[in-house]
């Protein structure tokens, strides 16, 4: 159904009948002013009605701006109403408000058209067309008439109530609102919407900085270090109290910054840098409390993380034997990363202009320590909060990679230099004690040639950034958040040669997914606990009670081995939450050596995986060949091209050169 024909045809039987079988057609969609199809109805009806009182296009108008109003509020009137009285007429909002966009359209329009008219008026070239020149001044009149019948429409519509002054002000130029008089002074009205907007889009907020009124900022850190809380438990690394405490807390505590912030006119920017300051610090001890802090702040997002999740001790969630068969290692790891957020009920939160914030605030700080005058590293704790924020979704890798050093453009000279020092060790490993001897015949001694000073301060200034995208890796590795470290391994594998420290997270990360198969396949003893205690210790008044361990917490991954008085243990137990488990041999196949792959010959650095490892090997390679049930000696030849025996002869290329580069002491130990 065409809705402007319809209109047209009622206009033109208006006198007759037309008028009451518009009002009978309108009626229907009056009685739904939400509905979008209805809306859209009216207002093409309402437009084509007001536009047969315009005489630009209508040179005969059908309407005058008093009859259209008579329409309008008979329509209104003729709406059922709900009481027994006559419903009286009122300002209905929704349907005042669209009259308002259908008047401000209209008036849009003869703006375009009187100044396209002017513009052919006032320029010379256009005055030997006289046609031209003639349309043109018979349009600039016809807008102009018409501006008047617009504001008498609006005049009439707001002496009935059917639109209200404060939308027509909101909704309409000034220009109209002046000639209907809602705006007194219009001059002084257009200073002060100068100003205001100059105000709304230029001024720049203005906050109380630190180094000129450090009260607030003051306040700000004594409240964060009065509400930490207990520590967490050095025995395990969980919190002490339960998740709803810690969560009723930070949500206390950030209302309390909310209003310090406010009181004490603090930049929110430079508050949540303090709160990334505190948090570094207290890292170790207390990351749940601040974890649930910035939740629930809005620079995280839709992010809402609750320690009341992350109390109880993980349980891994009961997974079909196939789920990683035949998928790639980023399949691997997001298929684990899944499973883990849904076993707490929780779900992945793509990243938000609030995370960006927080992620460039995070950013500037990493920034500080690339500065020529700054010749210290930044802080371990510091790339371990950032990367705990990217494991629990407050920001993404994407969001902090580019405030990293140095750029991946600028990473050559890194590597150029690791494969200069390996060079160099091997120049180092042929030099032998012999060489390095006296000479046994006197020779003149001649004296080497002093580095001239040049070439020194030239050393000097060639100070390369620090490599922050490797201890990022590192610490994303340390706290379970394997697909983003992953990402940076990927893009850079000589990483890992680089920084053997990165060897043996990986490692740690192996030696977890591997247990649940080895266990499987075999029977562990018990392990003696003498070579875990100390042996009795005797004095002159007898038996020496040795000191019992104390556990520490600590953030260094792998844990250090302990001490007579020191267990060491890592600060976040979760870390192993999202590593994926190989339970048959489709996971060597899909997990396990995809990881290897990452370590090379660096496997050796753990000689108890390569034990694991290899045992494994040795248990599948001997259930391939036949075997006799009585004697259970291999009967025959296996298959070369069984699967299985491709698989482990294509992984000892690995394993076996990883034996001369281990120690022979730790080998016996572990063999």
């Amino acid at each position: 159904m065409n809705v402007v024909d319809k209109v047209n045809s009622f206009l033109e039987k208006w006198s007759k009948n037309g008028e009451s079988e518009c009002r009978g057609f309108l009626l229907p969609a009056h009685l739904n002013p939400t509905d979008p199809t209805s809306v859209e109805f009216l207002t093409t009806a309402y437009h084509t009605l007001l536009f047969s009182v315009m005489r630009t296009w209508v040179p005969r108008s059908s309407l005058t701006p008093q009859s259209f109003v008579d329409f309008v509020q008979s329509v209104l009137v003729s709406l059922p109403s709900s009481s027994a009285q006559s419903r009286p007429i009122q300002s209905d909002t929704l349907f005042g408000e669209l009259l308002v966009d259908i008047v401000w359209s209209l008036d849009a329009q003869l703006d375009e058209l009187a100044v396209d008219a002017k513009s052919i008026v006032a320029t010379p070239e256009h005055a030997a067309q006289s046609s031209d020149l003639h349309k043109a001044t018979d349009v600039k009149q016809a807008t102009e008439k018409d501006k008047d019948l617009l504001v008498d429409v609006i005049k009439r519509l707001l002496f009935v109530g059917i639109t209200s002054v404060a939308v027509c002000r909101e909704r309409l130029d000034l220009s109209l609102l002046a000639n209907v008089g809602l705006v007194s002074d219009r001059s002084s009205f257009e200073k002060k919407e100068i100003r205001t907007r100059t105000g709304l889009f230029y001024k720049q907020n203005k906050f109380n900085l630190l180094r000129e009124q450090s009260e607030g900022y003051s306040k700000l850190c004594v409240e964060l270090m009065s509400s930490l809380g207990p520590a967490h438990s050095p025995e395990d690394g969980r919190p002490v109290d339960n998740g709803a405490s810690i969560e009723e807390r930070s949500r206390i505590v950030w209302d309390k910054i909310v209003g310090l912030i406010g009181y004490f006119d603090l930049d929110p920017n430079r508050a949540l840098d303090i709160i990334l300051d505190v948090l570094t610090v207290n890292i170790t001890t207390h990351y749940s409390f601040f974890l649930s802090l910035l939740s629930f702040s809005p620079w995280t997002g839709p992010v809402k993380w609750s320690p009341a999740r992350k109390n109880s001790l993980y349980i891994p969630p009961a997974s079909p034997s196939d789920q990683y068969q035949g998928k790639s290692l980023d399949e691997v790891l997001e298929i684990a990363e899944t499973s883990s957020l849904s076993q707490k009920g929780l779900n992945s939160v793509p990243s938000t202009s609030e995370s960006r914030v927080l992620a460039q605030v995070l950013g500037f700080k990493f920034a500080y320590y690339q500065g020529p005058d700054i010749h210290e590293p930044a802080p371990k704790n510091l790339y371990l909060a950032a990367a705990m924020l990217i494991r629990e979704g407050f920001i993404s890798l994407e969001e902090l990679y580019p405030h990293l050093s140095p750029s991946d453009t600028d990473m050559d000279p890194y590597l150029k230099d690791y494969l200069e020092q390996g060079q160099q060790k091997i120049a180092d490993a042929k030099i032998t004690q012999l060489a390095m001897a006296a000479p046994l015949e006197s020779t003149t001694s001649t004296s080497k040639a002093r580095p001239e000073p040049g070439e020194e301060a030239k050393k000097n200034s060639d100070i390369k950034l620090p490599n922050q995208k490797a201890a990022l890796a590192s610490a994303l590795l340390s706290v379970g958040a394997l697909r983003p470290a992953f990402t940076i391994l990927t893009k850079f594998p000589w990483f890992v040669d680089a920084h053997v420290e990165l060897a043996d997270l990986v490692l740690r990360v192996l030696k977890h997914s591997i247990t649940p198969l080895y266990d499987t396949t075999f029977v562990l003893k018990e392990r003696n606990p003498s070579f875990t205690q100390p042996r009795v210790r005797y004095g002159s008044t007898g038996i020496l009670h040795t000191p019992t361990r104390k556990s520490q917490l600590t953030s260094v991954a792998p844990s250090p081995p302990g001490t007579v008085a020191t267990e060491f243990v890592f600060f976040f137990p979760d870390w192993s939450e999202r590593v994926p488990l190989s339970t048959t041999f489709e996971d060597l196949v899909d997990v396990i050596e995809p990881l290897m792959s990452f370590v090379g010959l660096h496997i050796s650095r753990d000689p108890l995986f390569v034990t694991k490892v290899a045992r494994l090997g040795r248990s599948q390679l001997m259930s391939t060949a036949p075997v006799d049930p009585v004697t259970k000696k291999p009967t025959g030849e296996p298959d070369p091209l069984n699967p299985v025996r491709v698989f482990w002869f294509k992984l000892l290329r690995t394993i076996l050169p990883t034996f001369p580069t281990s120690h022979p002491r730790e080998c016996r130990l572990h063999c």
